[in-house]
């Protein structure tokens, strides 16, 4: 076969090197799940008890309740080595984990006489799909168990069928103690063992009986686990309960809205249909097996994004083995020996690109999100100041916790975190997460949780601008009853005004203003009725948490519109925009601030930015035409003036800065008629009416001054 000759060992390495170096590099990002404390926070509770937790000890809500801990093993494995390693050596060793798995389904690929660049392409569009789902959490070691199986199945290792049992017996009782993905495991192996015996004709039942005998040792095997048959039972739970769906996100179908943006998705896609036009093509040479794997995991895969990765590893060996078969007739009728350089360079070109795309702009997943290559914690859902204000600060009572803080607030309240809720779903299923999610959306007022519950206190994050005018956020800003007492850019604590609260209310609670107003004209309309008491609650705000972009833009009005320091105003909005750098409201307050100090350079630099992310923005653009003006570029600020006012914006400050460049020009006449037009835009403009008598006043003196010499 010349059509793959060119393409030798050194080659086939090569590619197997790159691809797994692309894996690896998509998969080290800083550890954002909310369930990774929660995992090690288990495996602190195992190696202090010496025991495996089979009923709820940690919450305030749930306690008794059955807790199906089927991943136990390997989050006392993720605690030792978080003793050992810490967090970044955590998910070095979870990189190194699924590069491993790469090689091992290239070496698989190899085995099943696949084409190297086949195999090759295949896998390298596999990690994405991957990496989408490969956080610090055990589902990750699942995954390489079920690559684990499918070499064992489809490479015949070991080759005796004796031998070949032990090993996987040995599997499913090491896989059921990690995670309770062994159940789709026992799928595939059933599958794969009984379907070819499942013929039309010539059936054999003593035959069939006898393939059953592996399955039914190895699901047997995978029992050997505290849980039990639960573990069989905890993937089946989440179908009978959609409100799990509405929670969390990775529950919900590939078709959400919020995953569009990803490249896991058309990648998916294109496996998907890869498969079924190769599985249906060879479906007289023994496809059945793989068209069934094909139907069953694509739509587990369609309708939870969390079975994406599961789907798209065990369709590879059915596309390895008789998509190979299908190149390999093909190939034989081809000769032209550059074509194989060819496709060995456009294999390569595919991991490169994405290591390339990991390790500099990042790789999308939502169409917001980009995640991007990186050590360390994303602080997203780990209330860290939180915790330390309740630390340092003795408040009465239970709290009501957001669920995705629950995870943090097991390992970092231990040992006695009482939490509400957390990603122990199934723990809080029926009244605690009913009452959770009504609570959260607004059907319910925080005021219940006091009789039902005991709490005093709320912990929840620190909503987006949209979520703050809905469900439980609206709520807590229309009712003074509870009062803020800390907040930052990740979390708030609120408490009840009772007389236990008293204290704490007295000396920590924000009054004059609130982490929930977030609108620039409600920040302004608080700065301006309360000045005094905002400046000082906002300091103690910033004080407490310096990185605090809200306190920060609260500052910045104050100095800006009350204080009139427009230099300290510029220096709060520099800290929002180092953390949200694409808050183009505060940029624009800032190029504001900069402008009145008369810093026109550092002024236009900002202007400039705004213009380049939001295009055609006339304001900015007018603005930019000042700043250019102020710096004595008169020609490049007209140009920018005329720009605007072709583009059919009009306005009172457009008129003014039009007539003052005119005036500069000594234009006087012309400087008069773009201030009238100004005026009939905006008659009560004091700048103008100032202009405009300034400069008939002149007209009228210099027209006297020519008469009198005549």
């Amino acid at each position: 076969m010349q059509f793959f000759s060119g393409f030798g060992r050194y080659a086939g390495l090569l590619l197997c090197i790159v691809i797994a170096a692309s894996w690896f590099v998509q998969t080290v990002f800083p550890v954002q799940s909310f369930d990774f404390y929660y995992h090690i926070a288990t495996g602190r509770l195992i190696a202090d008890s010496g025991s495996i937790p089979l009923y709820d000890t940690l919450s305030t809500t749930a306690t008794g309740t059955r807790w199906i801990t089927h991943e136990w093993s390997i989050q006392l494995l993720m605690y030792w080595l978080y003793l050992l390693i810490n967090i970044d050596g955590l998910i070095i060793i979870k990189a190194l984990w699924l590069a491993a798995c790469s090689v091992l389904l290239f070496r698989l690929g190899i085995k099943l006489k696949a084409p190297v660049w086949c195999t090759g392409l295949v896998i390298a569009l596999t990690g994405p799909i991957i990496a989408f789902r490969a956080f610090l959490r055990p589902h990750v070691v699942s995954y390489g168990f079920l690559v684990i199986l499918l070499f064992m199945l489809y490479g015949r290792i070991p080759d005796q069928k004796r031998n070949r049992l032990i090993a996987l017996a040995a599997l499913f009782w090491i896989w059921g103690n990690i995670h309770s993905g062994v159940i789709f495991g026992v799928f595939v192996l059933g599958v794969y063992d009984l379907v070819p015996q499942i013929k039309l004709r010539d059936f054999d039942l003593k035959q069939t009986i006898f393939a059953c005998v592996p399955v039914t040792i190895c699901a047997l095997a995978s029992l050997f686990n505290p849980n039990t048959w639960h573990t069989w039972l905890y993937p089946f739970k989440f179908f009978r309960h959609s409100e799990l769906f509405a929670l969390v996100a990775e529950l919900r179908p590939i078709t959400t809205p919020v995953f569009q943006g990803g490249w896991f998705i058309p990648i998916f896609y294109s496996l998907l249909s890869m498969a079924a036009l190769v599985f249906l093509l060879r479906i007289k040479q023994g496809s059945m097996r793989e068209l069934i794997y094909l139907i069953v995991f694509g739509y587990l895969g369609y309708s939870s994004v969390r079975n994406v990765p599961n789907a798209a590893l065990v369709i590879l060996p059915g596309l390895f083995y008789h998509g190979g078969a299908i190149l390999q007739k093909a190939g034989k009728k081809i000769t032209i020996r550059s074509l194989s350089s060819a496709a060995a360079a456009a294999v390569l070109i595919v991991p490169v690109f994405f290591i390339h795309a990991a390790v500099t702009d990042g790789i999308p997943t939502d169409q917001t999100d980009r995640r991007r290559f990186g050590l360390g914690v994303k602080e997203l859902n780990y209330p860290h100041g939180s915790v330390e204000y309740l630390n340092r600060t003795h408040i009465e009572g239970h709290y009501f916790n957001t669920f995705a803080f629950g995870g943090y607030l097991l390992w970092a309240l231990y040992p006695e975190p009482n939490v509400f809720i957390d990603g122990r779903l199934f723990v809080f299923i029926g009244d605690v997460m009913n009452t959770y999610r009504n609570v959260m959306g607004g059907a319910l007022h925080p005021d219940t949780l006091i009789q039902k519950y005991g709490v005093t206190h709320l912990l929840v994050s620190y909503p987006e601008s949209q979520a703050a005018e809905q469900g439980l956020y609206n709520t807590l800003r229309q009712d003074r009853s509870w009062v803020p007492v800390y907040w930052d850019d990740n979390s708030m604590i609120y408490v009840k005004q009772s007389p236990d609260n008293s204290g704490v209310v007295s000396t920590d609670g924000y009054r004059a203003i609130h982490p929930l107003v977030r609108t620039m004209s409600g920040i302004d309309e608080i700065v301006k009725m309360h000045p005094d008491k905002v400046y000082q609650e906002a300091l103690r705000a910033h004080d407490d948490y310096p990185r605090n972009s809200g306190a920060a833009v609260v500052l910045g009005r104050y100095y800006h519109i009350q204080a009139r320091q427009f230099d300290r105003a510029s220096e709060m909005y520099e800290l929002v925009l180092l953390k949200h750098p694409d808050n183009h409201i505060i940029r624009t307050q800032r190029a504001l601030a900069l402008m009145e100090y008369g810093w026109f350079a550092e002024a236009e630099d900002e202007w400039r930015r705004i213009i380049r992310h939001t295009h055609q923005n006339h304001y900015a653009l007018k603005n930019l035409g000042v700043s250019l003006h102020r710096q004595g570029r008169t020609q490049e600020a007209l140009a920018m003036y005329q720009q605007v006012y072709r583009a059919g914006y009009q306005s009172a400050e457009l008129m003014n800065a039009l007539g003052i460049y005119y005036a500069g020009e000594g234009r006087l006449s012309d400087a008069l008629s773009w201030w009238q037009r100004g005026l009939n835009l905006d008659p009560d403009h004091l700048q103008l009416q100032r202009n405009v008598n300034r400069a008939e006043r002149m007209l009228n003196s210099e027209h006297m001054h020519t008469e009198g010499g005549d």
